[in-house]
């Protein structure tokens, strides 16, 4: 698979044929699950659930599934499930798409 670097959508996304790879550093236990902007070359995510029993990654997914317009099982977090830096892959035939929906919350 040939990627490239979304030169706009900073270096924490990689979009490829069929996949956008996003690094997430994760803050959980938020008030409200939202995007706060960038943290060391991460997108910076503060996710309502704690982070007990896999809440906080399946609020994670949940959220991010909405905000996308994805089905849930689209996106799989690659690494990290136990950590606040964590990398997700989206598969989607767009990701170009799902790049523009991100650069609009950031």
């Amino acid at each position: 698979m040939t990627s490239k670097i979304c030169k706009e959508a900073h270096s924490y996304m990689v979009a490829g044929k069929g996949r956008l790879v996003i690094n997430i550093y994760a803050k959980p236990g938020a008030k409200k699950t939202q995007i706060m902007g960038l943290h060391d070359g991460a997108l910076k995510v503060a996710i309502h659930a704690p982070p007990v029993d896999g809440k906080a990654n399946e609020e994670l997914i949940s959220w991010l599934a909405k905000l996308l317009g994805i089905p849930k099982r689209a996106i799989e977090i690659t690494h990290g499930l136990t950590g606040r830096r964590k990398t997700l892959t989206i598969f989607n035939q767009n990701p170009e798409g799902l790049i523009e929906i991100i650069k609009k919350t950031v």
